[in-house]
C-alpha cells in the first residue's frame, strides 16, 4: 500500500511540476507577444503620425494611440485617435473633429472607424467591420471585443 501511495504522490507532483512549467512558458510567450505588439504599434504610429502633432489648415491636429494584444484572437490591434483643433490667436479654440481608427497591425486591416464633427448629434461615420453604429456608446460596445478580452 505504501508503494502505491508513494507512486501516486510522485505522479501528482510530476504532473503539477509539468503543468506549472508549461503555464510559465505560456505566460512568457504571451508577454513577448504583448511586447512585440507594443513595439509594432509604436512603429506604426511613428510612420503614420510622426510625433503626433502637426499643423492643419485651421490650426493643429494631435494624434495619440493605444495598442492591445488580443490573446483570444491572437492579433495585435492599434487604436489611433486624431483630434483636429481650430486655433484662434495661437490658442486652441475648439475641437473641430476627431476620428478613432482601430487596425489589425499584422494584417494591415482596418477593423473600425468612428468619425465625429464638432457639435453634431450623430457621427459622420461609424462602422466596425460590416456593422454600422450610430453613436460613441455603440462604437465602444462593437470595438470592445478587439481591444479587450
Amino acid at each position: 500500500m505504501t508503494k502505491i501511495a508513494i507512486n501516486f504522490l510522485l505522479f501528482v507532483f510530476g504532473a503539477l511540476y509539468a503543468f506549472s512549467n508549461s503555464y510559465a512558458a505560456s505566460n512568457k510567450e504571451e508577454y513577448e507577444l504583448q511586447e512585440r505588439c507594443a513595439n509594432s504599434a509604436k512603429e506604426f504610429f511613428k510612420l503614420n503620425h510622426g510625433s503626433g502633432i502637426f499643423k492643419t489648415k485651421y490650426g493643429q491636429a494631435e494624434a495619440v494611440f493605444t495598442n492591445h494584444y488580443n490573446r483570444k484572437l491572437n492579433k495585435c490591434f492599434v487604436m489611433t485617435t486624431l483630434t483636429d483643433y481650430v486655433y484662434k490667436n495661437s490658442r486652441p479654440e475648439y475641437a473641430k473633429s476627431f476620428v478613432i481608427t482601430v487596425l489589425d497591425i499584422n494584417d494591415n486591416k482596418e477593423c473600425g472607424r468612428f468619425y465625429n464633427i464638432y457639435q453634431q448629434d450623430k457621427p459622420a461615420f461609424c462602422r466596425v467591420e460590416d456593422k454600422p453604429c450610430h453613436d460613441i456608446l455603440e462604437w465602444e460596445a462593437l470595438i470592445k471585443p478587439y481591444m479587450e478580452e
